[in-house]
């Protein structure tokens, strides 16, 4: 295992695989999704995760209101994170590292979640995606992805929510399955290869097994396309 710091941003790299998961995370994350990895019996890849302390601002594709009176607005600083991770941290980490991608895959829970899915309508860099419990509540989002071609199609893209995060009176929230399901429609119509999974529980529950279950599915599907 090794630790980087590219441009403040603190990254683990595990793993000496030529399929590269990139996945945004809180720095917390980092060790218990690499142990579900492990559980899982799956080789063959490296895993790369970016710490992300500004989560509400790096991962928010544009503006939006706040969740509630207590809470900040969402700044939509993303394409700025997006540019930052495809250009600068994805060539230093792999310079550093001896990396050698054969595939990119882009991963990340809740809003990481839709950040992943949202990357692959600005840019070509990335093979697959896992959006785990992804804030497909976000306004606009799958209004804009079913509207907007991708940049580039992903080969697989793995959704999952738990099944009780609807269950909530926020008017925004509450539409997170119809939306995530909405998406997973659109990926249905660009022809990628596919999955919508519920999982028990609310948005926290199992984070880290959840994860290491939509990670491993891509690495499963690899080839099938």
């Amino acid at each position: 295992m090794t630790d980087l710091q590219v441009s403040d941003r603190n990254i683990t790299v595990s793993g000496t695989g030529d399929t590269v998961i990139w996945f945004n995370a809180f720095a917390e994350e980092s060790a218990g999704l690499r142990a579900k990895l492990t559980e899982s019996g799956i080789g063959g890849f490296t895993l790369v995760t970016v710490d992300v302390p500004d989560w509400d601002a790096a991962l928010s594709p544009w503006r939006a209101e706040a969740l509630s009176p207590d809470s900040e607005p969402f700044p939509g600083n993303a394409p700025d994170y997006l540019h930052l991770l495809t250009d600068t941290i994805m060539p230093e980490v792999s310079a550093a590292c001896g990396l050698s991608p054969r595939r990119n895959l882009l991963a990340g829970y809740s809003l990481a979640g839709l950040f992943a899915v949202w990357a692959f309508w600005q840019t070509d860099r990335f093979d697959a995606a896992a959006s785990i419990s992804g804030s497909m509540w976000y306004p606009g989002f799958a209004e804009y992805v079913c509207s907007h071609a991708p940049c580039r199609v992903p080969e697989q893209v793995y959704l999952s929510l738990g099944d009780r995060e609807c269950r909530t009176r926020h008017p925004l929230l509450s539409a997170v399955q119809e939306n995530t399901e909405r998406v997973y429609r659109r990926m249905q119509e660009l022809h990628a290869d596919t999955v919508f999974e519920l999982n028990p529980g609310g948005h926290t529950k199992h984070a880290a097994q959840r994860t290491a279950k939509g990670i491993a599915w891509l690495l499963g599907r690899e080839g099938a396309r």
